[in-house]
Parts: C-alpha cells; structure tokens; sequence
C-alpha cells in the first residue's frame, strides 16, 4: 500500500479520521480580510458601516466555501492559510481542511493523489479530485502529522528517519543516495561522469536535510 506524510497539523474541530477520501487540492485564498491584504482604504461614518463590510466579505467567503463543498469532497487541502471563518464552516460540514500546504506540498499531494491544483471552483466537474483510502493523524516522537495512506497514484513518496547520532544519519544517507542512484541508472542511460555527478548531488543534499535530532525528507 502507497502512503504519503504531509508535516501538517489537522485544525480544531475537525474529523482527524478519514476513510475513502476525496481531496480537493487547492491555490486559493481563504481569508475575509480583503481591505488588509489588497491595501486599500475605506472611509465610513459610523461603526455600523464597519459591520456591514465585514458582513459582507463573510457572505463571499461563505458563498466560496459552499462551492467549495459542491464538489463532493471530505477533505481539502490549500496552499495558503486559512482563516477560522471558513474553516469552521468546513468543520460544520465535516470537512477536513489542511491550511498552508505550500507549493511543494500541494504538489507532491497532487501527485500521489491524482488530483489537479484548482484555483477556481465555479464548474466542479472540470476539477480532478485525488483519492486515498485513509487519512489520518500520527505521531512521530513529538510531532503530529498527516498521513494518506492507500493512495491513487504513488508518484512521490515520504522517507522518515529518527535516531539520537549524525552517524546514524550519515550511514543511511549513503545508503540511500546509493539505493537512488541504481535506480536512476536502470532507467536512464547515463554516463560515469554524469552518474558521478549526480552522486555527490545526492550526498550534498542528504547532508544539508539531516539534522542530529530527526530529519523528514
């Protein structure tokens, strides 16, 4: 069984189980405070003015998380944060929402998943949702993760190694650089230089990823 661990946390309220899954993969912003990010400025008379923009920037967000929800799905996963209004309106839907998945994230999910990144969710039967049979929360040591397991396509995969010595870090990177590299070469024809090259690759990376304590790759 393919499985893939995103290093994020499920929010509050929300289902930290989740069986036959169907993921909305996502670039788009979930936040009501437009005013804010876009830097304009508006001027009103009275507090209650306020209240109606700020009511009215909830009613399209809200309006954008019920098309969201039109799609069918149990869970969806976004690239950028997203606020508490929306995500309690997802919470009261069932929905578990991943926040700030960045875009390595969301594209590795895309691809185990088989689902496209959406940034429009007018027309749902235009947008590929992912699949997997299990979410769920983990711990590893002292941190909680998101593990989908059972997934559609299993084109990335997550390597986990937790020990107290670099040594140990040091003797496994060797041995997966050397694991990658055979692979690599019987499926590509690549010379002894090119070969060479990509090794030491392997090996500068392994050794910038790797800490004393614990390291996720």
């Amino acid at each position: 069984m393919f499985r893939f661990i995103l290093d994020k946390k499920i929010g509050v309220g929300q289902p930290k189980r989740i069986e036959n899954a169907k993921i909305l993969v996502a670039n788009t912003a979930m936040d009501t405070d437009k005013v804010k990010i876009y830097g304009a400025r508006v001027r009103v008379d009275s507090m209650s003015k306020v209240a109606e923009i700020e009511g009215a920037e909830k009613e399209k967000m809200k309006e954008k998380v019920n098309k969201i929800i039109g799609h069918g799905i149990n869970c969806f996963v976004n690239r950028q944060l997203i606020y508490n209004f929306p995500e309690e309106l997802f919470a009261d839907a069932g929905i578990l929402a991943i926040e700030h998945a960045d875009f390595d994230g969301i594209e590795r999910l895309a691809l185990v998943t088989g689902g496209e990144i959406a940034s429009t969710f007018d027309n749902p039967e235009s947008v590929k949702l992912g699949q997997c049979e299990l979410i769920e929360e983990i711990m590893i040591g002292e941190d909680k993760l998101i593990k989908f397991s059972g997934v559609a396509m299993g084109q990335a995969c997550t390597i986990v190694l937790r020990g107290a010595r670099y040594v140990f870090f040091f003797c496994h990177c060797k041995f997966l650089s050397n694991v990658v590299l055979l692979h690599i070469q019987g499926h590509f024809f690549l010379n002894s230089f090119e070969v060479f090259l990509f090794w030491q690759c392997l090996i500068a990376i392994f050794h910038c990823l790797f800490t004393v304590d614990q390291c996720f790759i």
